[in-house]
């Protein structure tokens, strides 16, 4: 929540005209629910765009949640010519304290991708996602999925790195980890919280990598 507050949500949509006749006053339309209730809605500058031919529209105010839980933001647009297209949904989940990228909303690892191999018999592997920062904050663990093919008794551990903007290619500094971890077999197919070994403080408008290594 803090993150977003200091970050809102914008929306945009690539609107197409793939008829016979130009649309005048041309708007995308967004309304946001939570808990079946209509809590927020907003809309983009009329344009007109020309038959076969398509542009971006943006809202010209953007969304602060106010509470955590689950928001669902429908999209459609109008013209002067046809009262609405059909509506596309998005959901996104405002937390408390948990900072995701992922699309795992089940919390099962279903929808959270392909799985990536951290430990191999020749080497070993640290791999991440980044992290925007719009406030600063305290980075106390990091969270993963284990995928169902690893194997109980691999040992892994969390990592927090810091890029570096002023290097090229961008350099990962490391800022600390947890200790080692040893995953278990009801590890295998869930998720797994490392703690730091010590909290980590983090800064607005810096980027930093939630990494997970493996050893060879």
């Amino acid at each position: 929540l803090s993150q977003v507050t200091s970050n809102p949500y914008r929306f945009e949509s690539v609107i197409f005209n793939n008829g016979a006749a130009d649309q005048y006053n041309t708007t995308m339309h967004i309304d946001v629910e939570t808990s079946g209730s209509s809590v927020w809605t907003g809309s983009s500058s009329p344009m007109t765009i020309y038959t076969n031919t398509n542009d971006t529209l943006a809202t010209t105010i953007n969304f602060t949640p106010t509470s955590t839980g689950g928001y669902y933001f429908n999209f459609c647009a109008s013209s002067d010519s046809f009262p609405t297209t059909d509506t596309i949904g998005r959901y996104t989940i405002v937390t408390d304290t948990v900072y995701a990228v992922d699309y795992d909303w089940t919390s099962n690892g279903s929808n959270a991708g392909g799985g990536f191999f951290l430990g191999r018999s020749a080497c070993g592997q640290v791999l991440g996602n980044a992290f925007d920062m719009y406030a600063q904050d305290e980075v106390t663990s990091i969270s993963f999925h284990v995928n169902d093919q690893s194997v109980a008794g691999a040992d892994v551990k969390v990592e927090l790195y810091e890029i570096d903007a002023t290097v090229t290619p961008y350099a990962p500094v490391y800022l600390g980890e947890s200790d080692d971890y040893e995953l278990t077999q009801s590890d295998i197919g869930s998720w797994v919280t490392l703690k730091l070994d010590n909290p980590i403080n983090v800064y607005s408008s810096t980027t930093y990598i939630a990494a997970v290594r493996g050893y060879a």
